[in-house]
């Protein structure tokens, strides 16, 4: 378990893996999908390969 004093690198070491997956991705065509069914919450390729990451 992460000591609280780590938080901060952690969730910096967070954001760099997140900026690398989206920010290449960033206003550039791709396919957008709805996850709902009802209603619209977009998902990109950016969002899945975040998460993947």
């Amino acid at each position: 378990m992460q000591s609280s004093d780590n938080l901060p690198d952690f969730f910096r070491s967070v954001a760099a893996v997140a900026a690398r997956e989206t920010l290449p991705r960033f206003r550039l065509p791709g396919a957008v999908s709805n996850k709902l069914a009802v209603g619209f919450d977009p998902v990109t390729d950016a969002d899945r390969e975040t998460e993947k990451a």
